[in-house]
C-alpha cells in the first residue's frame, strides 16, 4: 500500500475499499475490435457490465496482455464510481431512517401535536413526501402515548 492508501485506510467514515471492489467482479472477458482496440467487460455480482478500453495509436505498438491490462484498469475505475454512488445511496438511506425513527420517537412523547412535530427542523425537504404516509403513524403514537388507544 502507498502513503496515499495508508491515509485514506485511516480515514474514520465508511467508504469503497480496494476489496469491495474487488469482490464485487465475477466474470472478466477481454474484446480485440480493431488493431488496436482492446475492451475489457467486467461482470457485477447483480449482473450488470462494466467496460474498459485502451487504445494505441499505431497497430505496431499493439500487444495484447498491455491492452489487457489498461483496459482492465479503465473498467475498475468505473467500478469504483458506481460502488461510491451506491455507498452514497446507503449513508443517505440510513440518514433518513434514522430522522424518520428520531422523528417517531419525538412525535410519541408528550413534547408536542403532530403539527409541532411537522413545523419543526426535523424533517428536511426529503422527508417532506413521507409525511403523508407517516402522518398516520404518528398519529397513533401521539395517541398511545396519551394513553388513548385500547
Amino acid at each position: 500500500m502507498s502513503d496515499l492508501d495508508d491515509r485514506i485506510a485511516a480515514r474514520p467514515a465508511p467508504k469503497v475499499t480496494p476489496d469491495q471492489v474487488e469482490n464485487v467482479i465475477v466474470g472478466t472477458s477481454y474484446h480485440r475490435l480493431t488493431g488496436t482496440l482492446t475492451v475489457c467487460v467486467l461482470t457485477l455480482l447483480n449482473g450488470f457490465t462494466v467496460t474498459g478500453e485502451s487504445a494505441c495509436a499505431s497497430a505496431e505498438n499493439y500487444d495484447q496482455a498491455i491492452g489487457e491490462e489498461l483496459a482492465f484498469k479503465d473498467a475498475n475505475r468505473k467500478i469504483w464510481t458506481l460502488e461510491g454512488y451506491a455507498l452514497r445511496d446507503t449513508l443517505r438511506a440510513q440518514a433518513k431512517a434514522e430522522r424518520m425513527d428520531h422523528m417517531l420517537r419525538y412525535a410519541s412523547t408528550s413534547q408536542g401535536p403532530l403539527e409541532r412535530l411537522l413545523e419543526s427542523r426535523l424533517l428536511t425537504y426529503d422527508d417532506q413526501a413521507l409525511v403523508p404516509i407517516c402522518a398516520g403513524t404518528i398519529r397513533m403514537a401521539l395517541a398511545a402515548a396519551r394513553g388513548d388507544l385500547v
